[in-house]
């Protein structure tokens, strides 16, 4: 069983597909939850297109007024044990992740392996004594390498590339219904908008549509 810590935009989702698909050849028989913030935005691109097992939707604490904090940390513990009483086998806190909650629920999951970033963009990660396995990467390479350098530190035969393609095979194969016949294996993804703010946000069924 695998826990993936991530953001929820579009592009997150995006990008680390690479990464996800090659972990599902690495261990074919494995269960992999995503646990991401907003899931409602990103829910059927995970769970439709790219077939994540489970999906957790991960609160975060607007405020510090005394009633906002109590019922964060209620709902803090009751998340951590969920996490706990599902004995992941590992857990993965990517690069996007980097709030102190994501950090302690890896820390307390009683994961065998706590995989992730040493490094958040050239400084060091202050949290990375939650990690078993801290993963060193090249800030100057684009974001999915920093997620598939997770992938190469369990094993360095996998090709990037090849995951890249198996990505772009399954959003064609998700356009299918819509009718549309394909003249060429190019796939254009146009992002419109991005960014935390909901008014930003499509939802993925648009992009299918176009």
């Amino acid at each position: 069983k695998i826990l993936i810590f991530f953001s929820s935009g579009l592009g997150d989702v995006l990008f680390l597909a690479p990464a996800y698909l090659a972990l599902k050849d690495l261990y074919t028989s494995c269960e992999i939850t995503a646990i991401v913030p907003q899931l409602k935005h990103n829910k059927f691109l995970l769970e439709e297109i790219f077939k994540f097992d489970n999906t957790i939707n991960l609160q975060r604490l607007r405020s510090f007024s005394p009633f906002a904090a109590f019922s964060y940390f209620k709902y803090f513990f009751s998340l951590l044990k969920t996490i706990r009483r599902q004995k992941f086998d590992i857990v993965i806190t990517t690069v996007e992740a980097c709030l102190p909650d994501r950090y302690l629920l890896t820390y307390l999951s009683n994961a065998q392996q706590r995989i992730g970033p040493k490094y958040w963009r050239g400084t060091k990660n202050i949290y990375r004594f939650a990690l078993t396995n801290q993963v060193t990467t090249s800030f100057e390479e684009h974001i999915i390498n920093f997620h598939f350098d997770i992938v190469r530190s369990l094993n360095s035969n996998f090709d990037v590339d090849h995951y890249l393609n198996k990505t772009k095979e399954a959003l064609i194969k998700s356009a299918e219904p819509s009718n549309i016949k394909l003249v060429t294996n190019k796939l254009l993804i146009v992002l419109p908008g991005s960014g935390s703010q909901p008014y930003k946000r499509w939802p993925f069924k648009n992009y299918l549509d176009v």
